[in-house]
């Protein structure tokens, strides 16, 4: 995304009240100038999140971002150990995640663990295993990404994950978007996300974009969306 739309997305979302920043990917490590973006952010007085795989996140980087103003990391996990992780997102990608949540934690941001739910229920075994593991890395919590369409569980699916953020060892620590098995944060108008080319939609997982910022202010398109159910459920 370039600067100059990065910084009017922000700063038109704070004129409407919103509060937080996530920096989201593909990786946003990756961008060129996070550190300043999240300083922007951090002065007009969002609370900003980074959204990472936490493989480039090396003491000397998180410091700089932890300077700018960073308040929140979330980690992605894709197995409660190496090989589940690793078979899903490469040979050593696992310590280097594991290594990430230590290293946040440690450092006093509010840290998450973050892992995408294909199913709720047949994957619920794996996902308590996760939740040991996100604690004994310093975790404050595990965010749980339902995941739906032509693959995913659907409403079982998420049944089984509002069930798992209510059960014993888990409530109060894992959490979800869900409100109910149809109902999420993103049909209550809860998020925004922008993309890279200024797509606006209700959902990072939504495919029907409500507008473009390099066409209307981001105002005029939630006016626009008001009422109306996002794309897809997730």
């Amino acid at each position: 995304m370039p600067r100059a739309l990065a910084v009017s997305a922000l700063e038109q979302a704070r004129a409407l009240g919103i509060e937080r920043a996530v920096f989201f990917g593909g990786e946003p490590l990756l961008y060129k100038g996070l550190e300043w973006l999240v300083a922007k952010a951090a002065g007009m007085g969002f609370i900003t999140q980074l959204d990472t795989n936490g493989a480039l996140l090396t003491p000397k980087r998180l410091l700089a971002l932890k300077r700018a103003g960073l308040a929140c990391a979330m980690i992605s996990l894709h197995g409660a150990g190496r090989r589940d992780h690793d078979r899903t997102a490469g040979h050593g990608s696992f310590d280097k995640a594991a290594a990430a949540v230590r290293l946040c934690a440690a450092s006093g941001l509010l840290t998450y663990v973050s892992v995408c739910v294909f199913h709720g229920r047949t994957q619920a075994p794996m996902l308590r295993r996760l939740f040991s593991l996100a604690r004994r890395l310093g975790a404050h919590g595990a965010r749980l990404l339902p995941f739906s369409g032509s693959t995913g569980g659907g409403a079982d699916s998420r049944r089984g994950i509002l069930g798992l953020t209510k059960g014993p060892g888990a409530a109060g620590f894992a959490r979800s978007c869900l409100s109910s098995a149809s109902s999420c944060d993103a049909s209550r108008g809860r998020i925004v996300y922008i993309s890279p080319s200024g797509a606006v939609t209700r959902c990072p997982y939504s495919a029907l974009p409500a507008g473009s910022l390099r066409e209307k202010k981001l105002a005029a398109i939630l006016a626009g969306r008001a009422g109306k159910k996002p794309g897809i459920f997730c």
